[in-house]
């Protein structure tokens, strides 16, 4: 299929300039001076990337994009703006009707990358939707109901439109005190017709389709909230820990979205916790210390969330900005009977240890585990054998009661 790319913009000189950029490229290029003009284009033809300039006559670049988003949900939007429009932009963002952001003058070299890997995520969505239409027929000639749920975008922005997404909580406790000191943030789908869904169910989807940048604020916002309820309490302590995907470590505005939440919500960003994969981490290193040091400056903690299951450098694990080390539950599940899975958890803690970082255990189930990450000191633990995740005001209740301290009589 041939690649199509439509470039908007209403001075003359900036359209050439920006087709100069791409004309050797080898695509179908369509140009078009406003937003109207551009509409009428995706009306005529199928177009995969679409760039356009921010600051328009009649229709910016942001209203352009949002209709875009309605209409054409599988393009992939970059928009052009001065620094200084950035304000003007950063809702789209968070919406998601855009893709990537670009200051003006571009870099005509990271541009092209930029619209090379948008070509190739419209491939994926394409061919997911494909793959989903498939399934979906499969399933109505079978009768037979697929394993995961089957969603949409549009079903997606209905349930955070009217309000039926959930925030849980899984609380994380200190080997030493047995007491609650975390709680990690967790998303939950309280569907009309379907029930209770779990993130595994939703959160990839919402991922491809940008839809995480959205929903990804609320939970941090609503969380944020529920904490600040709780130190007024009395558990003036306690943290909270919320996961951060790719796509929502790579949105330009997410050091102002956390400064802005955490004043919002009259939250000290060391009471906040940001859990990153290692995958995540580890991709793109050099330009992902850029903002892991950044997120640091701003005072929160970070967390390297499943070690143990990705591709850690020792060398730049020492350069991490981070203050806490998550062992994967694939590690916990095994222990102690298995040798192998025990070796690797005694050599995380005792790495931990000599970087001076805090220790979590993902997936603790039983007393056995509980007892052999006791004696192997490590300082935290999180799974079913103290609590799953649960809504607040099951957490609220939790907070006050024993259960922890009768763990670890």
């Amino acid at each position: 299929m041939k690649k199509t790319l439509l470039l908007v913009d209403d001075e003359s000189q900036i359209l050439i300039a920006l087709k100069r950029v791409f004309i050797d490229e080898g695509y179908e290029i369509f140009t078009a001076n406003n937003g109207k003009e551009a509409l009428k284009i995706l009306e005529e033809f199928s177009v995969q990337v679409i760039i356009s300039d921010q600051s328009m006559p009649e229709m910016t670049g942001t209203e352009f994009f949002t209709q875009v988003k309605k209409k054409y949900p599988n393009s992939i939007r970059i928009i052009l703006s001065a620094h200084v429009d950035f304000e003007s932009v950063k809702s789209a963002i968070n919406d998601g009707a855009i893709y990537k952001y670009f200051n003006k003058p571009w870099d005509p070299t990271l541009l092209r990358q930029a619209a090379e890997e948008a070509f190739l995520t419209n491939a994926e969505l394409r061919q997911k939707e494909l793959n989903l239409i498939r399934l979906m027929n499969y399933a109505k000639l079978t009768g037979m109901v697929p394993k995961h749920s089957l969603v949409s975008e549009s079903e997606l922005q209905l349930a955070l439109d009217q309000g039926q997404f959930l925030v849980y909580y899984q609380p994380i406790i200190d080997m030493n005190t047995g007491k609650v000191t975390v709680v990690e943030a967790l998303l939950r789908w309280l569907h009309p017709t379907r029930g209770l869904l779990m993130p595994d169910q939703f959160i990839g989807f919402c991922e491809e389709v940008g839809l995480i940048l959205p929903l990804g604020a609320w939970m941090l916002r609503t969380a944020c909230r529920q904490l600040k309820i709780w130190h007024d309490m009395g558990h003036a302590t306690l943290s909270l820990a919320v996961n951060l995907s790719v796509r929502q470590f790579d949105q330009p505005n997410l050091l102002a979205l956390i400064g802005d939440t955490l004043a919002e919500t009259k939250i000290s960003p060391s009471n906040l916790e940001l859990e990153m994969t290692e995958t995540l981490v580890m991709s793109h290193i050099e330009a992902n210390l850029v903002v892991l040091n950044a997120l640091r400056q701003l005072g929160v903690k970070l967390s390297l969330d499943d070690f143990g299951t990705g591709y850690s450098s020792l060398s730049y694990l020492k350069q991490l900005p981070i203050q806490i080390l998550k062992i994967d539950k694939s590690f916990i599940r095994d222990i102690p009977a298995d040798k192998n899975s025990a070796e690797i958890v005694v050599a995380i803690i005792a790495l931990a240890k000599n970087l001076n970082l805090s220790i979590v255990a993902e997936g603790v189930e039983n007393k056995a585990q509980w007892q052999f990450l006791k004696e192997k000191q490590c300082d935290f633990i999180q799974g079913y054998l103290f609590s799953k995740a649960i809504p607040a005001t099951e957490c609220t209740e939790l907070l006050s009661s024993e259960k922890t301290n009768n763990i670890i009589k």
